[in-house]
């Protein structure tokens, strides 16, 4: 059964969702932490009564791995709180509920846009507009919060992801397991990720509606490929590159669970504007987010399991077959990152 976008999980209550602010210093890498808000829907399929897992130890978290400190927190005010966008300018953007919130970089509430349906992912351009998805639909709103545009719904389609680019927006079809390729008006132009061995694409593996994708400095895309446990490099014309990640129990720079990392943030240069200085992870069912390098090779936690033990209590608590919250990330220009 595939669930509904709109279909609302257990609630630890309102204004339950939370954001909180930290400085992380790596060997390459120095970072600043927020904890902001992001949730997409997952079908929360009953384990086989003879498969256990027991993930006691990957919740004690190693000090020396921990790479950030908590320095802040806000709460957006949301009882469902779903996605978490920062725009150029450092303003941090909330989805939840029937509205967009935006908020300064320390969490004081700027503004307020009602919406009509329950908005999921986000994205703000370079010119302020702002794209929600709706289930399968995408609305834009002009920066004062005024919808400009309604694109056409996409027949079956579940959008878990979008970015706003100077190429173009990206739009993640969780449900179709591909990216596609928007003009600025709403025109599609290209379906990127379908298996293509002469594009170097092994196709995405998406078991549950856990589908992430954003735009690096360099130019190239970056989508989860969560059933394989990757990252993968993409041309905005949709040709593979590179790929890191990998799944392990064991190795704490690797993913597990099915289908992990649930969602990533790009991290740029607060020193070299452009220019890229590593990832940002989120994995759902043993929460955890995490810092890679460029090239993906594992820096250290912002956060381990043990911070999000409340977290993961509330969404394991809902009834049989209930989707359930995934931890969101996203970065600023300055380095600051914001996870829910």
């Amino acid at each position: 059964m595939t669930p509904s976008p709109t279909t609302r999980p257990a609630s630890g209550g309102p204004g339950a969702a939370r954001v909180a602010i930290a400085i992380g210093i790596g060997a390459a890498i120095a970072v600043g932490v927020g904890v902001g808000a992001y949730a997409v829907w997952r079908a929360g399929k009953p384990k086989p009564a003879n498969v256990t897992y027991d993930l006691g130890p990957l919740r004690r978290t190693d000090p020396g791995l921990i790479v950030g400190r908590q320095t802040g927190t806000f709460r957006p005010g949301f009882e469902h709180a779903r996605c978490i966008a920062v725009a150029t300018g450092g303003d941090v953007y909330v989805s939840g509920d029937l509205a967009i919130r935006r908020f300064d970089a320390d969490g004081r509430r700027l503004s307020e846009i009602p919406t009509a349906e329950e908005p999921g992912a986000i994205a703000v351009s370079a010119d302020g507009k702002i794209y929600a998805t709706f289930g399968a639909k995408v609305w834009v709103y002009d920066p004062n919060g005024l919808r400009v545009a309604t694109w056409p719904e996409r027949e079956k389609a579940m959008f878990t992801s979008i970015a706003a680019t100077n190429a173009g927006v990206f739009v993640a079809n969780a449900s179709e397991r591909v990216v596609l390729r928007y003009s600025r008006d709403g025109e599609l132009r290209d379906v990127i990720g379908k298996k293509d061995e002469t594009r170097n694409s092994p196709g995405f593996l998406v078991p549950s509606p856990y589908f992430d994708l954003a735009m690096a400095p360099d130019g190239l895309l970056r989508v989860t490929n969560p059933g394989r446990h990757k990252v993968e490099t993409y041309t905005v014309d949709g040709d593979c590159g590179t790929a890191w990640g990998r799944f392990s129990m064991i190795d704490p720079g690797g993913f597990v669970g099915c289908c992990n990392p649930a969602n990533i943030a790009i991290l740029p240069s607060p020193h070299s504007p452009g220019s890229l200085a590593g990832f940002v992870t989120a994995e759902k069912g043993l929460s955890r987010i995490k810092v890679f390098d460029p090239d993906g090779k594992f820096v250290g936690y912002l956060a381990g399991a043990d911070t999000f033990t409340r977290h993961d209590e509330l969404v394991g608590a809902g009834p049989s077959g209930q989707p359930f919250m995934a931890l969101d990330v996203a970065a600023g220009a300055n380095g600051q990152i914001y996870v829910l």
